[in-house]
């Protein structure tokens, strides 16, 4: 199973605007999401820009890597 983390960008903005800190990375395995401020990723990974194919949840830009190698 691969990991994609992506940013969003929402929670960027939000933050920006309201002082919070939300986590603005979501790490998905499968159906699962965990958010967080720092993912580090061990191994290969690489970055996906598909404008005209985003993810399910909106994403056009993201990172896949091996289940394993993100921490």
């Amino acid at each position: 199973m691969s990991v994609i983390v992506h940013v969003n960008r929402q929670t960027i903005a939000r933050n920006t605007k309201t002082g919070e800190n939300l986590p603005p990375l979501i790490i998905r395995r499968g159906r699962q999401r965990e958010y967080a401020h720092e993912v580090q990723l061990i191994g290969a990974a690489r970055v996906v820009y598909s404008p005209h194919k985003p993810l399910d949840c909106g994403a056009r830009l993201w990172i896949e890597a091996d289940d394993a190698t993100a921490a």
